[in-house]
C-alpha cells in the first residue's frame, strides 16, 4: 500500500524500516532536505508509542488520577467513588490512539510525500529489501523496528496466557484483579493505572529495588505510597508456578518470608523490552547484533554496514520516544551526507508516571562516586514545599547531587507532585553546568513545583525547614 507518491522515486534516496517514532523523524528529517523517502511498516503506524505504549497508558492513567482526585478527602469537600463505565473509557483510549495516529502519522506522511509501504521488510542486499514478494531500493536504509515485550518464564503458564503491557493497554475490560510481573516503569504505571481504576494489584518484583536506576531512599517511598493506595508490592520475590483456576491463576511465590499465594485473573509481563531484530536478514547484509539483539551503532548511529544506521529501540539504549526521535534525525542526516554529527546522549530525563510521579536526570551518588567524582547529595522533603502542603500531598521527595568542590550539578531525582513537570529545568540545569548555587539563586514563583529544585539547593548548606514559607 502507498500512502503518498508524489515524491517517490525508485531507487529512493532513503528508505526506513518502521514507523515509530525514530523513523518518521528520520523520514521528516530527510523529506526538509529534499530527500525521497519510502517508510516500511509490518503493523500499525505510528509505532509502540502512540498505539499501544505511551499515549493510551497515559491516557488510563489520566483517568485513574482524576478517579483517585474524586476519592481523595480535601477540607471542604466530599469524597467520591466514580464508577466506571469500561466500554467508554475503552473507547476514549482508542479516541485518543486515532486521533493522533490520523493527524501525526497517516496525514502527515501524505503531506510531507513520504511513500508508507505496508509488509515484512528482509534485506537481500544491501540496498535492497523484499517486502511481500515486491523488491525496494534505496541508497540507504535506517533501521528503526523498535523492541518488544519480554516473557518470562512461569512453570504451568503458557506464555501465550501472559499479557503483555499491550494486551493490558487495548483491554476492553479492567480485570479485578491482576499479577503484574516486573516493577520497572512499564510495572509501575500500569499498577498505578490498574489499582485506580479498581483493581486489585499484585506487584512482583525479583529483586530488592523498583526501579534499581532511582535512589532507593526515592523508590522505597514510593513502593510505600503504592502499598498505602492498596497495592500489594513484593520485592525480592519470584513467581515460582501457576496453576489454572475456574476464573483465572493461582500463583505460588517464593519471597523472603517463605512461600505465599495469590490469585489473580490476569497475569501481565513487564520484566522489559528487546530490540526487534528478528528476520530481517541482518546476517545477509553484514549488520552485527549485540547480545541482546540489538543493532549495533556507533556515535553516528550508523553500523557495521557503511550504509545502514539505526535509530531508537531497536539500538539498545534508552527506550525513551524523545531519544528515538532525536536518533532517527541523526541518522537521517547522517545516513544523507556521510556526515559524522555524533548523538548527544547528555542529562537525558526518565519518567515514571506513578501518582504521584518519579522523575529524573543525570547521576545518582553511587554512580557519580564510582564514575570518580567526590560528589555529595542532599534530601529535600516535600513537607517543606509550599505547593504539596496545598494540595495536601507533601510524601515527596527530591534528591540533589553535586560535586563537591565546584558545586556543578550533577543529577536531580524527584518524586512528589509534579515532578514530571519539573524535571525539564533540571535538564536544562545540567545541559548548561549549572552549580547548586545558581539553582539556590534562581527565581522560582512562589507555591508552584518548580521551588522543590530552589529549596533542594538551598539545603545543600541551609536547613530550609527553618526558612520562611517564601524566603
Amino acid at each position: 500500500m502507498v500512502m503518498s507518491t508524489l515524491h517517490a522515486s525508485a531507487p529512493w534516496d532513503l528508505g526506513i524500516i518502521g514507523s515509530g517514532s525514530a523513523a518518521f523523524a528520520a523520514a521528516l528529517e530527510a523529506r526538509a532536505r529534499g530527500a525521497s523517502v519510502v517508510l516500511i511498516e509490518r503493523d500499525a503506524l505510528g509505532g509502540t508509542c502512540v498505539n499501544v505504549g505511551c499515549v493510551p497508558s497515559k491516557a488510563l492513567l489520566v483517568a485513574a488520577h482524576r478517579r483517585s482526585l474524586a476519592a481523595s478527602a480535601y477540607p471542604g469537600l466530599g469524597a467520591e467513588t466514580l464508577p466506571i463505565d469500561h466500554d467508554e473509557l475503552a473507547a476514549g483510549v482508542r479516541g485518543v490512539v486515532s486521533s493522533l495516529v490520523k493527524r501525526k502519522y497517516r496525514d502527515l506522511a501524505e503531506r510531507m510525500g513520504i511513500d508508507v509501504r505496508y509488509g515484512t521488510a528482509r534485506f537481500v542486499s544491501d540496498e535492497t529489501v523484499s517486502v511481500g514478494g515486491d523488491e525496494l531500493t534505496a541508497r540507504r536504509w535506517i533501521i528503526a523496528t523498535g523492541a518488544h515485550a519480554v516473557l518470562p518464564s512461569v512453570d504451568g503458564l503458557d506464555p501465550a496466557e501472559l499479557w503483555t503491557s499491550t494486551d493490558a493497554l487495548t483491554a476492553l475490560e479492567i480485570p479485578a484483579r491482576v499479577a503484574i510481573i516486573g516493577a520497572g516503569s512499564i510495572g509501575l504505571e500500569l499498577a498505578t493505572a490498574y489499582s485506580g481504576l479498581g483493581a486489585r494489584v499484585h506487584l512482583i518484583e525479583s529483586t530488592p529495588q523498583a526501579v534499581a536506576s532511582a535512589p532507593l531512599e526515592l523508590t522505597g517511598a514510593l513502593v510505600e505510597h503504592l502499598r498505602a493506595s492498596g497495592v500489594a508490592v513484593a520485592l525480592t520475590t519470584t513467581v515460582g508456578s501457576a496453576q489454572a483456576t475456574t476464573s483465572g491463576w493461582l500463583l505460588q511465590l517464593q519471597g523472603p518470608e517463605g512461600a505465599t499465594q495469590v490469585e489473580v485473573d490476569r497475569v501481565i509481563a513487564a520484566v522489559g523490552r528487546r530490540p526487534t531484530t528478528e528476520n530481517l536478514g541482518l546476517e545477509t547484509v553484514g549488520v552485527e547484533l549485540g547480545a541482546r539483539g540489538e543493532v549495533v551503532v556507533d556515535a553516528t548511529m550508523r553500523t557495521s554496514n557503511r550504509g545502514i544506521w539505526a535509530a531508537g529501540d531497536v539500538t539498545g539504549g534508552p527506550q525513551y520516544v524523545y531519544v528515538a526521535a532525536a536518533q532517527g534525525a541523526l541518522a537521517a542526516r547522517n545516513a544523507l551526507s556521510d556526515g559524522d554529527e555524533h548523538f548527544d546522549d547528555r542529562a537525558i530525563p526518565a519518567v515514571v508516571f506513578t501518582d504521584p510521579p518519579l522523575a529524573q536526570v543525570g547521576l545518582t551518588l553511587d554512580e557519580a562516586q564510582h564514575q570518580g567524582y567526590d560528589a555529595e547529595s542532599t534530601t529535600f522533603s516535600f513537607a517543606d514545599l509550599p505547593r504539596a502542603i496545598v494540595e495536601h500531598a507533601t510524601e515527596g521527595l527530591a534528591v540533589m547531587v553535586a560535586e563537591r568542590t565546584s558545586g556543578r550539578l550533577l543529577g536531580v531525582h524527584l518524586w512528589g507532585v509534579n515532578a514530571a513537570e519539573v524535571i525539564q529545568s533540571a535538564v536544562l540545569a545540567l545541559r548548561t553546568n549549572l552549580t547548586i548555587s545558581d539553582l539556590a539563586t534562581t527565581w522560582a514563583p512562589y507555591l508552584t513545583a518548580s521551588e522543590a529544585l530552589r529549596l533542594a539547593a538551598q539545603s545543600f548548606t541551609t536547613d530550609v525547614a527553618n526558612l520562611s514559607c517564601c524566603a
